[in-house]
């Protein structure tokens, strides 16, 4: 009788054991979502004949509107106009008029907006390492790359 319950047990575990590995997470290295990404960002800027640049860290930037008067620093409280999507064109988030504190965005943000001078505008692609990364927020997916447009209305 022993021997009997002793099998239900062994499948039981082999299941599980099973169950355990298919689940097994496949992350990849935040390197390698950075090439991700680049290639990402890349396609679609030959995709839609976009004429900017790429900083060292991986964003992607256009400024479509010189402005003048200096550009904020990383202490500096900023008044935008923005418009973010997603890179298949998925709109997330928008604002008129907002001001925070730079220092409290998102790392690319905090690079891309002081790329931009008082009264300029610009468009910033930011790979997923500059912005939420594996864990996405709310209606951001993980490692999604960012798309925004941007007007630097004022800074102090």
């Amino acid at each position: 009788m022993k021997k009997n319950s002793f099998i239900p047990i062994l499948v039981l575990s082999l299941l599980l054991l099973l169950v355990i590995s298919a689940c097994k997470d496949d992350k990849v290295s935040p390197e390698e979502q950075a090439k991700i990404d680049r290639a990402l960002i890349e396609e679609y800027v030959a995709a839609n004949s976009l004429n900017g640049q790429f900083t060292a860290s991986g964003l992607y930037y256009i400024i479509t509107k010189e402005g003048s008067l200096g550009s904020p620093d990383l202490s500096s409280t900023v008044t935008v106009n923005y418009a973010g999507k997603l890179l298949n064109g998925t709109p997330f988030d928008s604002g008129q008029g907002i001001s925070f504190a730079l220092s409290g965005v998102i790392q690319g943000w905090q690079e891309g907006i002081r790329l931009l001078k008082k009264g300029g505008a610009g468009t910033l692609i930011i790979p997923s390492g500059l912005a939420y990364g594996p864990s996405g927020r709310s209606t951001i997916p993980a490692n999604a790359v960012l798309y925004f447009d941007v007007d630097l209305l004022d800074f102090n």
